[in-house]
């Protein structure tokens, strides 16, 4: 009995080893998987930061395709304006010569008014010539005035 007693106790050693064994082995199986978790965890902060990296420069591209909209925008509506701009100015080089031969004939027709007016004796008793002298030059004097007036209206435009 003794002996089978010796084998119960050694059996019992056994089990307990192979328990506690065991027990080493879950415990290593926990750490690791406790430095997995870790390491998971690791990855996932470093991934959340890529993240961020990743949708910030993702807003700076969007930012900056805005910013390159926004300058062809501006491109555009300068080459509009400059078109615009020279096709005013064309008009008013066409005004200005239609203008300039006006005044040209215009001022002809007043130097043939002022010259009668000026061949007029100024000493003559003749009240027709006096009353006609006097209509020429006011006559002129009114059309310089309006001349004046509508120069004034051109250069305005």
């Amino acid at each position: 009995m003794e002996e089978n007693k010796n084998i119960e106790i050694t059996k019992t050693e056994e089990l307990a080893e192979d328990k506690m064994f065991d027990f080493d082995k879950v415990m290593q199986v926990f750490d690791r998987t406790d430095s997995s978790i870790d390491k998971l965890n690791n990855s996932l902060i470093i991934v959340d930061g890529i993240a961020k990296t990743a949708k910030e420069a993702a807003d700076v591209f969007v930012t900056i395709k805005k910013i390159d909209y926004e300058i062809k925008n501006l491109d555009v509506k300068l080459e509009q304006f400059i078109k615009e701009a020279d096709i005013n100015l064309e008009k008013f080089k066409i005004k200005a010569e239609v203008v300039e031969k006006q005044l040209d004939k215009f001022s002809d027709k007043l130097d043939v008014i002022l010259n009668k007016a000026v061949s007029i004796n100024t000493s003559t008793e003749n009240l027709q010539e006096i009353e006609l002298r006097t209509t020429l030059l006011t006559q002129v004097k009114n059309w310089g005035d309006t001349m004046s007036s509508i120069l004034m209206k051109i250069l305005a435009s």
